[in-house]
């Protein structure tokens, strides 16, 4: 029997892979969202996270237990996007690379970000 409740207060006392945000929508209602954090992951420097919807909590535990990289994996799954080229290479290097991801379209947020900042892009 999966308990959400427990479930989300194991993950947020681990060390990283779950971010909680509070922020206010445009009626100053207050809100706290669970992200996932994925900062590095598709773009270096960027402080990124995904939205973990709760009806996607237990397969996002279930990977982050079950699988080296879950959480990266996971982030990449629910985006439909590889990681940047260096996070794949470790990832492979590991042996955490697998047919699932490899099936997803490559990366081009990495790409898009050091354009915005006036670096060249390199592979």
């Amino acid at each position: 029997m999966f308990c959400e409740d427990a479930a989300l207060a194991w993950l947020i006392m681990q060390d990283g892979p779950l971010v909680l945000l509070w922020a206010k929508d445009s009626e100053e209602k207050e809100t706290i969202g669970v992200y996932v954090n994925c900062g590095d992951v598709f773009a270096w420097g960027c402080a990124d996270y995904e939205p973990l919807p709760m009806s996607e909590l237990e397969g996002f535990l279930k990977l982050y237990l079950n699988h080296p990289s879950g959480s990266t994996k996971w982030c990449c799954l629910r985006r439909n996007e590889q990681p940047q080229p260096p996070v794949k290479r470790n990832m492979i290097a590991r042996g955490d690379w697998d047919d699932e991801l490899e099936a997803l379209p490559k990366n081009t947020m990495d790409r898009q970000v050091q354009e915005s900042l006036g670096i060249q892009y390199t592979e």
